[in-house]
């Protein structure tokens, strides 16, 4: 696991642990070393959560995920939104996403249609408007 996460050995055992911690996956450290091999073993939300670890770690201005919470259940999406919510640095995330219900956690929208931007605003504004997202937000809210 730690090979995986931080091949360069920068971060301490402890270190390494609190982050763990923080994504929900300390877990991992009890299984096997050869269950966690290249990934053998993972669910794919597990692998999901070492790849944002890692691009964390990475300590880079700006993150483009995509889709970055399709592979988690709905605890763990929500501890990840909880993550990028209460974000302590000045990085720049890019989320492209069809999950409409992460939405008004974002600073700011960019709804796209047949490749170009439709619409962009916050939440509120965009939901306050008649327009596509107002539509489509309304008809996910619907859908649960």
């Amino acid at each position: 696991l730690r090979i995986n996460i931080d091949p360069s050995k920068k971060y301490s055992s402890r270190e390494l642990g609190s982050i763990l911690t923080r994504y929900h996956l300390n877990q991992l450290s009890s299984r096997s070393p050869g269950m966690l091999k290249k990934g053998n073993g993972l669910s794919l939300g597990e692998q999901q959560r070492i790849s944002l670890i890692r691009a964390k770690l990475k300590n880079v201005p700006l993150y483009i995920f995509d889709e970055p919470l399709s592979s988690q259940d709905l605890i763990a999406a929500g501890q990840m939104m909880d993550y990028f919510k209460t974000r302590e640095d000045s990085r720049t995330v890019i989320g492209i996403t069809h999950q409409l219900n992460y939405a008004p956690y974002v600073d700011r929208i960019y709804l796209m249609d047949e490749g170009r931007i439709k619409e962009s605003g916050t939440h509120e504004m965009l939901r306050n408007q008649s327009g596509l997202y107002h539509h489509l937000f309304r008809m996910s809210s619907l859908s649960f």
